[in-house]
């Protein structure tokens, strides 16, 4: 059937409509007419298999990574230009349907200076073709394992350091993981911030012999490389219970803006540092001189330790027990007596600190299922004068602030591009108390 592409879907695949019912053309783009083929018909909505293209799109452009648009980054083929309209399109879309707030209250998104090689950080899932052990991606929404030699979205030392580690291991004849005998190599993580490198190797229940650990230290500007066991078949997690230390320092010391940061193999840092560089910056800069500051999931300390300045006291809360070792740590490392972190739940914590003292302005970064009932309760009772509410996923930015939109005014909304190729906006929505 031929179909025209009216607009982006939030997966990056085209739109068209037949009978007023939204198909899902996967490789296509607004504007483009194409032929396809209905592959999986619904009450509500239809997905199609593209035959070929009729009519291209002015700003199609040959894919520099046809293997990596396939497996999750589908505006390989989209000029960069028309990668961010199509992002602020997705962002404002998703605020007026779930909170109707107004396109005015955006502002221009704030572009990545890398579009490729931007990515300080893989993890890949390691399988056997032909004896070798190969990385790759599994397609979306499938167990079909592709093997992908090169990945453009990542930052050249990681590249060069996996493929040295997976030729080692190859030398070694290195197995790939099987659930039957718990032993193998089941994934591989890697993450290079500022020239300093940090690597682990997730594996079965098998010890690594001196002679492999001894090549591992050959590679250059590897500074340390730690082992962790999981053997857990329904896991969704990467790491498992234990990591060990094989070489190096345990933790990476890095510079970050103003501030040096310890970050464990396990923490979760942004995966372009520029640009988190610059949507950090932003996000203090919007934090006024205050008595008390909290941020919900602190992660490492990061913007508390960036917003210490503007505030007598900061409080971090995070569940993860990696991340507020290393927030601990971080606030040490950079002499900051006045930032605290704790091991709690977002909603708990702040209810804690609520019970003690006035909260002036809450930082929260959730994860990208958003703020939960809990947590948006626990806001609503405690009433921060101000929140800077950093997001990855419009959908459920908009349908937070359309709660919080009883109590609370939008100031602007900025969004930063953290993910070229792809079709995910991180954005700040910047949020002031009503006056009664």
């Amino acid at each position: 059937m031929k179909l025209e592409i009216k607009k982006i879907g939030i997966n990056g695949e085209g739109i068209a409509y037949d009978q007023k019912k939204p198909v899902f053309v996967p490789g296509t783009f607004p504007g483009e007419v194409v032929e396809a083929t209905i592959s999986e018909k619904k009450a509500h909505y239809a997905h199609a298999k593209i035959n070929r293209i009729l009519q291209k799109a002015h700003y199609r452009r040959p894919s520099p990574s046809p293997i990596e648009e396939q497996l999750g980054h589908p505006f390989f083929g989209i000029e960069y230009e028309k990668q961010l309209t199509f992002k602020l399109d997705l962002l404002t879309e998703a605020l007026w349907k779930y909170a109707k707030v107004k396109r005015h209250w955006v502002r221009k998104i704030n572009p990545s200076e890398n579009e490729f090689s931007y990515r300080n950080q893989c993890k890949l899932p390691i399988q056997e073709r032909q004896g070798k052990l190969v990385c790759g991606l599994f397609s979306p929404n499938s167990n079909q394992f592709q093997v992908v030699h090169h990945f453009l979205t990542h930052d050249p030392e990681v590249e060069r350091i996996r493929k040295e580690l997976l030729a080692i291991l190859n030398q070694h004849h290195f197995p790939a993981y099987s659930h039957k005998t718990k032993q193998g190599l089941r994934y591989i993580v890697i993450r290079c911030i500022h020239g300093i490198s940090q690597a682990t190797l997730i594996t079965g229940k098998d010890t690594l012999n001196k002679c492999l650990i001894d090549d591992f230290k050959k590679i250059p500007h590897l500074h340390s490389l730690h082992q962790s066991w999981n053997t857990s078949k329904q896991s969704l997690q990467f790491f498992g219970e234990r990591t060990k230390l094989l070489f190096g320092k345990k933790h990476l010391l890095i510079p970050f803006s103003s501030i040096y940061l310890h970050v464990s193999p396990e923490a979760f840092f942004q995966l372009n540092t520029k640009q988190a560089e610059a949507l950090y910056h932003y996000a203090v800069s919007k934090v006024d001189p205050c008595h008390i500051l909290v941020e919900a999931y602190c992660g490492i300390g990061v913007m508390s330790l960036l917003a210490s300045s503007k505030a007598e006291q900061v409080y971090g809360i995070e569940l993860n027990p990696h991340a507020i070792q290393d927030a601990k740590r971080n606030a040490e490392l950079n002499h900051l007596d006045n930032c605290h972190f704790e091991c709690a739940d977002a909603a708990d914590g702040l209810y804690k600190i609520a019970k003690k003292q006035k909260i002036d302005t809450l930082l929260i970064d959730p994860p990208r299922s958003g703020l939960d009932e809990a947590m948006l309760e626990a806001i609503l009772k405690s009433q921060p004068d101000r929140i800077i509410y950093i997001s990855c996923n419009p959908a459920t930015l908009a349908k937070n602030i359309a709660v919080l939109k009883w109590k609370y005014q939008i100031l602007t909304i900025q969004a930063f591009d953290l993910f070229p190729q792809t079709p995910h906006v991180e954005c700040l929505c910047l949020l002031s108390k009503v006056q009664k």
